[in-house]
């Protein structure tokens, strides 16, 4: 008999459903024109991350889910940096940019948030 092993890894990423997003109602968040990003501290060791792109902003999956690679992969670059939080990205303005203004804007929200925590 097959038993499955199942160990217990932590992961990078926040399941998005409607106690995660009552958790983030009232917490710290930085304002931009295209997205928004909400943090708080976490119980963890590392940092975490969800993001939302809604379907009505982003009408193309393709579109939503390169969105959601670059984000992720910002993230990953400095996830040293966040320790301890739980990041919510949420998309709330079309975003029409080639890939490199993407990583732009991307790359001025993490600085902020970076700033932020490290007050």
């Amino acid at each position: 008999m097959f038993v499955k092993k199942t160990t217990k890894s932590t992961s990078n990423f926040l399941k998005i459903n409607a106690q995660t997003l009552f958790a983030f109602k009232n917490d710290k968040k930085i304002l931009g024109k295209t997205l928004d990003v909400h943090y708080r501290k976490n119980n963890c060791n590392n940092a975490r991350l969800g993001i939302i792109a809604p379907k009505k902003l982003v009408p193309l999956a393709v579109s939503r889910n390169t969105l959601r690679r670059q984000i992720r992969e910002d993230f990953k670059k400095g996830i040293e940096q966040l320790n301890s939080y739980d990041i919510l990205v949420v998309i709330k303005r079309k975003i029409e940019a080639p890939k490199a203004e993407l990583e732009g804007i991307l790359t001025q929200e993490w600085k902020k948030l970076k700033k932020h925590l490290s007050k």
